[in-house]
């Protein structure tokens, strides 16, 4: 794929031939060297490290990069669940060897 490199960042100087990349806030195609700064983007649905130009990376507001949910870390580092519905709890084995109890109940009366 044809793509440009930051200097010449979106086809506005020397293109060279390099794999593409799509920066995951803006959309636009970028070189791996011009998309070294991944960063989390929940308000998109990315709850994990993505690809970012550095413009977008730059622009990044706090809003932007607050979580909306807490799904997403737990699952990643889960090695086993269990739940127990009589006393609504989820017990998470982590790969840190520790053990996560979360209270779902409130979850539950909806």
């Amino acid at each position: 794929a044809v793509v440009s490199t930051q200097s010449g960042h979106y086809g506005r100087g020397d293109v060279i031939f390099k794999r593409q990349h799509h920066c995951r806030r803006c959309g636009r195609a970028i070189c791996g060297d011009c998309s070294n700064t991944p960063s989390i983007l929940p308000m998109f649905g990315f709850e994990y490290p993505v690809r970012l130009c550095r413009t977008c990376y730059g622009e990044v507001s706090e809003d932007e990069l607050k979580s909306s949910t807490q799904i997403h870390n737990i699952l990643v580092n889960a090695t086993c669940t269990d739940f127990d519905a009589k006393k609504k709890l989820i017990a998470v084995g982590c790969k840190d060897n520790t053990i996560r109890l979360y209270d779902v109940a409130a979850c539950l009366s909806i």
